[in-house]
This record gives C-alpha cells, sequence and structure tokens, in this order.
C-alpha cells in the first residue's frame, strides 16, 4: 500500500545536456546528455522512492510521448497513474556550463487539458486518498483545470487524515489555507510573489525578510499552517509552532540544481512523519537537496555524501 501520494498536473520529459563552455549565440556540441521523466510530481516521487518510501503518483498524459512517460516509470519502479488526455506532454531543456557552473534552464508552458481530464483526475484522487497517508502537491497545473481542484484537494486529504505538504503557489495556495494544509513549502520567490504582490520577489533585504518571517509566523498562529520557505543555497525559513527558525545549508559543488527542491519535499516529508521534527525533517531535506545537486538527472539522489564545495 503506498504512503505517499504525489500529485502534478503539468507532466515534463526533460533533455539535459552538460557543455564544457557553454556560449550564448554559438553553436554548442556535446556528447553529454540524459533523457528524463520529470516534473515537480515525477521528480518528488523518484526522491522518495529513492529512500525507499512507497509512493504513488497521479497526473495526466496525451499525445505522442504518453507511452514514452509510462514506459519510463515501469523501468525506474515508480507507480504511476496517468489519466488520459488531449494534451501533449511538455519538454523542458537543462543546459549546463561546466566551466562557469551556471545552470540554464528552458521551461515550455503545460498545453491545455479538458474538462474530461479534471473529472478523471478527481476520479482517482478519490479512489487512492484512503490507501495513503500522505499527500504532497507540487507545481503549477497546466491550464484548464479548475480553481478549486487543488483546494478541495487539500481539505479531502485533511479530513482524511492525511499529512499534506503543499509545494505551489499563487492563488491555488491561497485558496487552500483555510481547509489546513499542515506544511507549505514553496521557495522565497514563491512567497513573496504569493503574499506581497508588490514587492519584489528577488529582493533580499531584511526588511522584505521580516515580512516574509512575520507572514509565516501569522499563518503557524491563526491558521496553523506551517512553513519552509528554502532560496536555492540560501538561508531556509521556517516555523516551528509559533517560532521561527533559520538554517544555512552546507554549500557543494552542484552538478545540476534542477530537481533540488523537489528532493528537498521529499526529504522533509520522509523525515517530518517519522520524527514529528521541523528541525529534524529541514535538516534531512536539506541533505536529500544536496544529494539531488551532485546528480546529472533530475530528482535523482547521489549515492556518495555531499561535498564541500
Amino acid at each position: 500500500m503506498p504512503r505517499f501520494l504525489t500529485i502534478c498536473l503539468n507532466p515534463t520529459i526533460q533533455k539535459t545536456y552538460i557543455y564544457e563552455d557553454y556560449r550564448t549565440g554559438s553553436v554548442n556540441r556535446t556528447s553529454q546528455s540524459s533523457l528524463d521523466i520529470s516534473g515537480k510530481g515525477i521528480n518528488v516521487t523518484r526522491a522518495l522512492h529513492a529512500l525507499g518510501e512507497k509512493a504513488v503518483h497521479l497526473t495526466h498524459a496525451g499525445g505522442a510521448f504518453a507511452v514514452f512517460l509510462k514506459n519510463r516509470a515501469r523501468v525506474e519502479g515508480l507507480s504511476l497513474k496517468a489519466v488520459s488526455c488531449q494534451a501533449e506532454i511538455r519538454f523542458c531543456v537543462t543546459a549546463i556550463d561546466k566551466k562557469t557552473r551556471r545552470v540554464t534552464e528552458m521551461v515550455e508552458e503545460g498545453f491545455p487539458v479538458d474538462k474530461s481530464t479534471e473529472s478523471k483526475i478527481r476520479k482517482e484522487y478519490r479512489s487512492l486518498l484512503p490507501k495513503v497517508g500522505a499527500v504532497i502537491l507540487s507545481g503549477a497545473k497546466s491550464k484548464g483545470y479548475s480553481e478549486g481542484l487543488f483546494p478541495e484537494m487539500v481539505r479531502m486529504a485533511r479530513e482524511a487524515g492525511a499529512f499534506v505538504l503543499a509545494d505551489f503557489r499563487g492563488s491555488d495556495l491561497v485558496r487552500s489555507l483555510p481547509f489546513g494544509p499542515l506544511v507549505i513549502k514553496p521557495n522565497l520567490s514563491e512567497f513573496l510573489e504569493t503574499f506581497f504582490p508588490d514587492v519584489d520577489p528577488s529582493s533580499r533585504d531584511e526588511s522584505v525578510m521580516a515580512l516574509a518571517g512575520e507572514k509565516m509566523i501569522g499563518l503557524a498562529t491563526s491558521m496553523m499552517v506551517l512553513s519552509v520557505v528554502t532560496d536555492g543555497g540560501g538561508r531556509v525559513m521556517y516555523t516551528d509552532d509559533t517560532t521561527l527558525k533559520g538554517m544555512f545549508p552546507e554549500p557543494v559543488t552542484p552538478v545540476n540544481t534542477t530537481g533540488c527542491g523537489d528532493a528537498f519535499a521529499a526529504g522533509f516529508a520522509s523525515s517530518f512523519l517519522k520524527t514529528k521534527s521541523m528541525d529534524e525533517a529541514v535538516r534531512f531535506a536539506v541533505h536529500c537537496a544536496a544529494r539531488s545537486a551532485l546528480t546529472l538527472r533530475p530528482g535523482f539522489l547521489s549515492e556518495e555524501p555531499a561535498a564541500r564545495s
């Protein structure tokens, strides 16, 4: 019986290239690449699987590459429930420059789904929910889904007594809060865009950080919603009960940072369900994100200890 149900309604096929010296506006050649099924939910599921957890992933899949998505999931040993739809699966590209260690992502927006796809997703969700103890909702959903879908999923999960980790942003997140997602996990820019739309989401001024911290405490106090807010390799801010805490990850020399946030989410949820400790869960999540950064492929975890830069 799966312990985790992961959901992302925007599946991806990810092509990753490594260049010795990437030059903008030039012809860049490489023999180092990988092709993977991806998207935040698949990356979370992959990391959970690597941690020895049982998980099933719910998404949609249509078009010419639906069979590829399902076959690759089966080869990896990932449990996948992909409802049929007419929408093609998007492609995203990651270009890694080994010389500068810069990671450039080219993201294709998801193709819209029709109303029948949401009906199928809702049906599968109702069927899977009684079999799991935790739900992880990740990423922006494709166009065509209703605004009430994610809030309704959160409500149903909490009423069923399941742990919920909400790793999405914007109106979907705001509309979900009254139903009590136990923990929210946007990154700092997403958090600012969601709750402070007039603030520059790239700002890291102390006044902006204080504003974010106050909001996190407010969510914990008024709505009993805990927050874990990441910032790439920067400080992780989180609430423990109504106390605001912070942690700085140990620096690593990354290979590919794509999917690190998803590995963080998987590690956090896995640890929190075992320990019920925010401190322990954040520490383990940071470790998982570092392990992911040391791999070429998104959501995979390195077997080696995180190397210091």
